[in-house]
C-alpha cells in the first residue's frame, strides 16, 4: 500500500512543476490518504523518495524570499538554477542549526557548571 501511495505522491509531484505551482503537504495528504491530516506521512515519503529513491528534483519552497510571490509547498523543479537555489536555501539552514547546536550545547554547560542553589541561567 506504501508503495502505491509513494507511486501516486511522485506522480502529483511530477505535475507541480516549478515554484509557482508548489503544493502543500496537507493538500498532497487529502489526494493521496483523504485526509489532509497525514501530512507527516506525506513527508515521510517524499524525504524516502528524495533520498532514498534520488529525486532530488523535489523541492519544498516556503514561500519565502527565494521563492517570492509563490505559494508554499512542494514542487518539482524545472530547471539547474531551481536546484542550486534550495541547496543555497539547505546550506543556511544546516549552518543555522550549527550555530543553535552550539548555543544550546553552551547553554547546557553553563547549567552543569552553576552553583547548586542556582535553578536557571537567569
Amino acid at each position: 500500500m506504501i508503495g502505491d501511495r509513494k507511486a501516486l505522491l511522485l506522480h502529483i509531484l511530477h505535475a507541480h512543476r516549478g515554484p509557482t505551482r508548489a503544493i502543500t503537504a496537507a493538500a498532497l495528504a487529502e489526494m493521496v490518504f483523504g485526509d489532509p491530516k497525514h501530512d507527516r506521512e506525506v513527508r515521510t515519503i517524499i524525504t524516502e523518495l528524495i533520498v532514498q529513491d534520488g529525486h532530488g528534483e523535489i523541492i519544498a519552497g516556503n514561500g519565502g524570499e527565494a521563492w517570492r510571490g509563490c505559494p508554499p509547498g512542494y514542487f518539482w523543479a524545472e530547471d539547474p538554477h531551481q536546484i542550486e537555489i534550495y541547496y543555497h536555501i539547505l546550506v543556511s539552514r544546516y549552518e543555522d542549526i550549527g550555530h543553535r547546536m552550539s548555543a544550546a550545547w553552551a547553554a547546557r554547560n553553563r547549567l552543569l557548571n552553576c552553583p547548586p542553589d542556582q535553578e536557571s541561567l537567569l
